[in-house]
């Protein structure tokens, strides 16, 4: 879900930090993008990093726009991903920044991970897919979510 939006994003001048190896590498093909590449334990499954050293990194930053992912949802149990590290420093990226979007694919609805990083009530936008059921929208739009 990230690498489409870093192969979409406008070659404009701003700073992205990712956990992503691949997002970066995409990300790098843009001139005026400045790329923080966050480190840790690499996760084979979908090539990003994550740390305690990562979080503690994030403690002395801001975030304008954060941009995150999960790897599942469901309203009860929240947007949801399989690493502890990495939903402890998605918690921190939440706490730090002024407006969070949430990119959801349709086909992560009605699945759960492990760790729970945030509540629909965290987000202020989730991007989807046109496969997005319509209660889930109504679900979100009561919460003051634009879904988009």
């Amino acid at each position: 879900t990230a690498m489409y939006l870093a192969k979409e994003i406008s070659d404009i001048k701003c700073n992205i930090f990712t956990n992503g190896i691949a997002v970066a590498m995409e990300l790098a093909q843009k001139k005026n993008v400045s790329i923080t590449i966050v480190g840790g334990q690499l996760m084979k499954d979908n090539l990003s990093t994550a740390s305690p050293a990562a979080r503690e990194y994030f403690a002395d930053s801001n975030f304008e726009l954060a941009i995150v992912s999960a790897t599942a949802f469901t309203p009860e149990n929240g947007f949801s991903c399989n690493n502890q590290s990495e939903s402890e420093l998605l918690k921190m990226v939440f706490q730090k920044a002024r407006h969070v979007y949430m990119m959801l694919d349709s086909y992560k609805i009605g699945k759960i991970n492990p760790y729970t990083f945030a509540h629909v009530s965290d987000i202020d936008v989730l991007i989807t897919d046109d496969k997005f059921p319509r209660e889930y929208k109504a679900l979100l739009e009561q919460e003051n979510v634009v879904v988009m």
